[in-house]
């Protein structure tokens, strides 16, 4: 099965490795303000996603996705519960904006969704070669035929009944199967393996390859519903006697879709044995039913992908692979037509991931399948966001303005940078850094930003810069092997930036690394110091050539706040943070006087219901550089022990918390706090 065959070609590549952020600054002289509220008031929101979703889940594997019309669609995936192997129905009413598990089922895997309307459905399990059948929208399935070979290719007609590609172990041959009066009937035995399987009107359709040895042929046969005839129409592609046909060690595949009675796209991949390792993976059109075709595009890649096709009405979408590199992820470029492929267009906001399957839920909603996550555009093809899991950030975060925000980290992709219009209530992913998880993100305006990262395995940063919100990142500034750590920018004005690394946790006086630019990034002036405090982790930069950094954030180690005004040449200790705060911190400073502070609270006395209190919180500020401070407690963040805590604020009310997977929100300067997601 097509589907199958790239599920196991390109399975999820992830190397996750989330970075935990502390630190603090604090001074000796610390006093509470009277005014606040003891116990905030806190606002649980709605997640978009209407379960709990744990973070990162590489389990999670999305199988298909379909939709009957514009407004209820349903996906089918699998993932790992306490080691069991769980299939599952998620279903949306909405046009795919908001999605809901509506069935499971341990150890069903459907591979193949098919509804002819809100109720009536049909699924395969490709795992047993086993059809199933709903009646209710997905909520309840019953079997409804086993078949002998692999079958493939769930296809309705236009009046909902399955029609289904049954193909012998040998894969040297195919039938093509029906529903009739409850049983599914062999309709026609294929010359050779069926490619694909496709309605025109009131014909069938089917790509069919040449089975016998020779050069590689690829027809397209039709027959009428209401016959048995089936005719060859046309030869969609043939290829030269040195690629050779399809067998087990070179695997043939394809689609196959129309947007009217005359015009049909097809596709062709095949790893082919030519002298140079060459590979086919070809897109093809026809207007005139199918007699003639030409070559939409050609593409010779070093990975096994080929192209992946879709249509609705007079719309069609086609996904082709690039040449890339390695065989990781290959880069894709989406092409959209809505006038039956006369003229397409290249999708400029497509993420370039590389997804397994498209679809239309509406002439101008498509849908697209990655391994993990789910994919949609609400406009052409020309934008697109990920709708589930729904995106939620899991690193570092920093604001563009009150209303936009940026993070770095989601759950299917740590190396991910995800963007808010609403002030963190709702994600979408911009791109992927590839192999960087960024520890630090700085954005000048919405489309002016900087990130920095260490890209596994290397030892050195990677300073990189868009000038576009994200899609597009250039490398600014690679330092050095050996002076990746910590590292952490952070821009003054558009001209006037700074980059720090720390020492991490060596065991004596420590490396620092730093540059500093005057012209907006164009140039970077390096700077280091070895006489950097043991241990020092986590560090925070105030100002120009001001720049703070912590030391024992880890449980049972006294934490010790040190200062540098000299680019690291000398660390004077600045505060002890006093045993009775316990561990945890995280700070967030909007200049060197203005500065923010999460602090883990362990000053509660145990209550009789609760010997061991429940973990908090406090939220400190400062206003004059770290002198003085005020504290006010922040809301009980959970009700399970905490391993981080994550503090950014973007003005003097607006900011944002997280503590494990769950994010708050406040716009009064952290007297209120609103849990927005989790």
């Amino acid at each position: 099965m097509r589907r199958i065959r790239w599920m196991r070609w390109m399975g999820l590549l992830m190397v996750a490795l989330l970075l935990v952020l502390f630190g603090g600054i604090i001074h000796h002289r610390l006093s509470v303000d009277p005014g606040l509220p003891k116990a905030p008031a806190i606002v649980l929101a709605s997640p978009a996603v209407m379960r709990p979703l744990g973070h990162p889940s590489p389990a999670v594997s999305i199988n298909q996705t379909t939709f009957a019309n514009a407004k209820d669609g349903w996906m089918a995936g699998n993932d790992a519960q306490g080691g069991r192997r769980v299939g599952f129905v998620e279903a949306t009413t909405d046009g795919g904006h908001a999605w809901r598990r509506i069935f499971q089922r341990t150890n069903w895997v459907f591979q193949s969704l098919a509804f002819h309307n809100a109720n009536n459905g049909w699924a395969l399990d490709a795992t047993t070669d086993t059809i199933y059948r709903t009646q209710n929208g997905g909520h309840t399935w019953t079997l409804s035929a086993h078949f002998k070979g692999t079958a493939s290719d769930l296809t309705l007609s236009p009046e909902g009944e399955p029609w289904l590609v049954e193909t012998a172990s040998s894969a040297t041959t195919s039938h093509i199967v029906r529903l009739e009066h409850g049983v599914f009937s062999p309709v026609w035995k294929a010359p050779g393996p069926v490619l694909a399987l496709s309605m025109m009107g009131s014909s069938v359709t089917a790509e069919v390859v040449s089975a016998s040895p020779g050069p590689l042929t690829v027809w397209l046969y039709s027959k009428s519903r209401a016959h048995l005839t089936w005719r060859k129409i046309g030869t969609i592609a043939q290829y030269s006697s040195d690629q050779a046909g399809p067998s087990k060690s070179n695997p043939v595949s394809g689609d196959l879709v129309w947007t009217s009675d005359h015009t049909g796209i097809a596709s062709v991949f095949a790893l082919a044995t030519c002298a140079n390792g060459c590979d086919i993976a070809q897109s093809l059109i026809t207007h005139d039913g199918g007699a003639r075709w030409h070559a939409l595009s050609m593409v010779n890649i070093a990975c096994q992908f080929g192209p992946i096709l879709a249509s609705r009405g007079s719309s069609a979408a086609v996904e082709d692979a690039i040449q890339t590199s390695t065989c990781g992820w290959p880069a894709t470029t989406l092409f959209v037509t809505s006038d039956h492929g006369l003229r397409f267009s290249k999708s400029a906001g497509w993420p370039e991931t590389g997804a397994y399957a498209l679809g239309f839920a509406s002439p101008s909603t498509l849908w697209a399948d990655t391994s993990s996550a789910v994919m949609m555009s609400f406009d052409d093809g020309q934008d697109w966001t990920q709708v589930f899991p729904a995106p939620i950030p899991t690193g570092t975060l920093t604001y563009a303005s009150s209303q936009v925000l940026y993070a770095a980290g989601d759950q299917t992709n740590l190396d991910a940078i995800v963007k808010s219009t609403d002030q963190g209530r709702r994600w979408h992913i911009v791109t992927s850094l590839d192999g960087v998880s960024a520890s630090s993100l700085a954005f000048l305006s919405v489309r002016d930003g900087w990130a920095v990262g260490q890209p596994l395995p290397s030892s050195s940063t990677l300073l990189l810069h868009t000038t576009d919100g994200g899609q597009h990142w250039t490398v600014a500034l690679r330092t050095p092997t050996g002076t990746s750590y910590s590292p952490i920018v952070r821009f003054f004005s558009t001209k006037e930036g700074e980059l720090l690394n720390l020492g991490g946790t060596c065991s004596e006086l420590c490396h620092y690394y730093g540059a500093i630019t005057d012209d907006g990034g164009a140039h970077w002036t390096a700077k280091s110091a070895r006489r950097v405090p043991s241990g020092m982790g986590d560090g925070a930069i105030l100002a120009r050539r001001v720049a703070l950094g912590a030391v024992g954030t880890m449980p049972g180690q006294p934490i010790r706040v040190y200062e540098t005004r000299d680019q690291g040449q000398t660390w004077p200790l600045l505060f002890t943070v006093p045993p009775q705060w316990g561990n945890g911190l995280s700070f967030s400073f909007l200049s060197a006087q203005v500065g923010y502070l999460a602090v883990a609270d362990q000053r509660l006395a145990p209550r009789r219901d609760m010997p061991t209190p429940l973990p908090t919180f406090s939220l400190w500020k400062t206003t004059d550089g770290g002198h003085h401070w005020t504290i006010r407690r922040l809301p009980r963040l959970t009700t399970v022990a905490f391993s981080s805590v994550s503090i950014y604020f973007g003005n003097s009310r607006d900011g944002m918390l997280r503590c494990n997977n769950t994010w708050w929100r406040t716009t009064d300067g952290g007297r209120v706090w609103t849990e927005i997601l989790s």
